[in-house]
């Protein structure tokens, strides 16, 4: 049995806008960089850290902004929010080589989303991929095969296709 997510399904359709939106937030909005300069200005206390910490906000605010014009999603909002609290409470990284060094990590962690969320789509099949799928498989000596789709929720919205069939 072979369970491939549907192209034109809730889970691809729910996940087509985020990985846009991460990669925005990450590659072009300049949230990053400004999180950097604010925290390295509120680390040695420099003359210019409310006017950093102010391109931050402005930064966060109008990432905030832009991703909302691309879809929905709570989750980035949040995510957002939580760069913020982690500059008011960057004296818990104990300093600011730590607190670089986590803003590496969260970096790598979104862009492993972002990856994820782009391979999710490039797999998925619409219906002509899956009659191709099935007649590889045929090919490979595969019998029997019978192609069906999974749904869920009240209005059966359609989630991934199957394909079963036999060895012969």
């Amino acid at each position: 049995r072979f369970v491939c997510h549907a192209r034109d399904g809730v889970i691809v359709k729910f996940n087509a806008p985020k990985a846009g939106q991460a990669r925005y937030l990450l590659n072009e909005s300049g949230v990053f960089g400004a999180l950097l300069r604010a925290v390295e200005d509120g680390f040695s206390d420099a003359p210019s850290a409310a006017e950093t910490r102010a391109f931050l906000k402005e930064k966060t605010e109008a990432a905030a902004t832009h991703i909302k014009t691309m879809g929905e999603n709570p989750e980035l909002e949040q995510f957002l929010s939580s760069l913020v609290e982690a500059y008011i409470g960057r004296a818990e990284f104990g300093g600011l080589e730590q607190f670089q060094a986590w803003v590496t990590t969260i970096e790598g962690e979104l862009e492993g989303q972002i990856l994820m969320m782009e391979a999710l789509d490039k797999a998925a099949l619409d219906e002509a991929g899956l009659t191709a799928l099935a007649e590889k498989l045929a090919q490979a000596g595969f019998g029997s095969l019978s192609l069906g789709q999974l749904t869920a929720g009240p209005n059966q919205d359609l989630l991934a296709y199957t394909i079963e069939g036999m060895k012969t």
